[in-house]
């Protein structure tokens, strides 16, 4: 049987699609008509509607133009047709993907907003930047101070944040270890400790002296810490806070009170 063509009018309406955006489409080669009238109308075969239906789905899921050239196929063949609609899917459950992850990040952010019970868009913005690198150590965003806050916002960066906070989990862990030994802070081995947590707490503040008092205050008050990391940091406070001060004597490194 004789394929049953459509002119430009009917496939808009079918495909729910601008006349102009399939006149555009042909014009830049994108989805060229398979025939024309006599009088030199576009007439769209089958064939076309099931590349226009890529290009149109590909179009709502963000890809540019240029991209969806790139993907479609010849449809030529049941496997260039079972290609494109895998492709399709593909990008599909890609999108859902990420439109699942949003929605799990919107609700962890209106749980967040809900302990902090105040409005601070500076800190929002933080945590939605974390949210978003599924990075553990989002909690930490909410228990700083402005002026932490926009150190770390102005001078660190994500990937640097994210590379200190596991330095931290790791000496805090080692200075739990040998809580549990019963070393003492005058150790060689604590004092070794210490002196990678002095140059942890100076590549954060970036040997800014002045920033030294509010990270007392932080480590200070944990209510809003993660449940772990706050257990684990009131059993080394002592010992570390000993072992540092042995460690910035020998040195002779003049600093504020610590606290």
């Amino acid at each position: 049987m004789r394929e049953v063509m459509m002119s430009t009018g009917e496939v808009a309406e079918k495909m729910h699609v601008s006349v102009r955006a399939l006149q555009y489409y042909d014009r830049i080669g994108l989805l060229a008509p398979s025939a024309r009238s006599a009088g030199g109308r576009r007439r769209y075969s089958g064939q076309d509607m099931v590349k226009l239906h890529q290009i149109l789905s590909l179009k709502y899921l963000g890809f540019t133009l240029e991209e969806i050239r790139a993907r479609l196929t010849g449809l030529q063949t049941p496997e260039e047709v079972l290609a494109a609609l895998e492709a399709q899917r593909e990008a599909v459950q890609a999108e859902r993907a990420r439109l699942d992850e949003a929605l799990a990040a919107i609700a962890r952010l209106q749980q967040e907003i809900r302990d902090m019970a105040q409005v601070d868009w500076e800190k929002y913005a933080a945590i939605i930047t974390l949210l978003r690198m599924e990075n553990e150590a989002f909690w930490v965003v909410k228990c700083l101070g402005k002026k932490l806050l926009h150190h770390v916002a102005e001078h660190i960066g994500q990937v640097q944040s994210e590379e200190i906070y596991y330095l931290w989990q790791q000496l805090c862990d080692e200075a739990d270890a040998l809580v549990a030994e019963g070393c003492a802070p005058e150790d060689a081995r604590a004092q070794a400790l210490a002196a990678r947590w002095w140059d942890m707490v100076m590549r954060f503040t970036g040997g800014d002296m002045s920033m030294l008092g509010e990270l007392v205050a932080f480590d200070q008050d944990k209510s809003a810490w993660d449940a772990a990391c706050r257990e684990k940091q009131q059993r080394i406070d002592d010992f570390i806070g000993q072992a540092l001060g042995v460690y910035i004597a020998s040195q002779g490194i003049d600093v504020p009170e610590l606290g």
